[in-house]
């Protein structure tokens, strides 16, 4: 996964660059979806083969593990919308022949969660 960084001065998008992320935690290749910006740091969700993984990061380039999700029926693409409370929520689109979407919900620091099914296919 590349990103590339806006830039309010020059009104420019930067260079796309690799993120940067623990191979050893991801070692095989894995894609970030969707940043969201909170209180000065980006959350998103890496996925690869059979995993999804809550991750953040505080310049956009280099990402840690907050917590693995543990999503069955091949998860990936996942939003966020984080709450006035820190609360996030998280919609994940999962594969699987007749998976439906599920809805997470979370509080600081993000390591613990509830599902719901949206009774869905995304």
């Amino acid at each position: 996964t590349h990103v590339s960084l806006w830039d309010p001065a020059s009104e420019r998008f930067s260079v796309p660059a690799p993120i940067e992320i623990d191979r050893e935690l991801f070692p095989g290749k894995a894609w970030l979806w969707r940043v969201r910006w909170h209180k000065g740091n980006g959350y998103g969700v890496v996925y690869d083969e059979n995993n999804v993984s809550l991750v953040k990061t505080g310049d956009g380039i280099r990402y840690e593990l907050v917590s693995r999700l543990e999503v069955d029926s091949l998860p990936n693409e996942t939003d966020l919308l984080f709450g006035p409370d820190d609360e996030v929520l998280l919609l994940i689109r999962r594969e699987l022949a007749g998976a439906h979407g599920l809805l997470g919900s979370s509080r600081p620091p993000y390591t613990d969660r509830r599902w719901q099914d949206i009774a869905r296919y995304l």
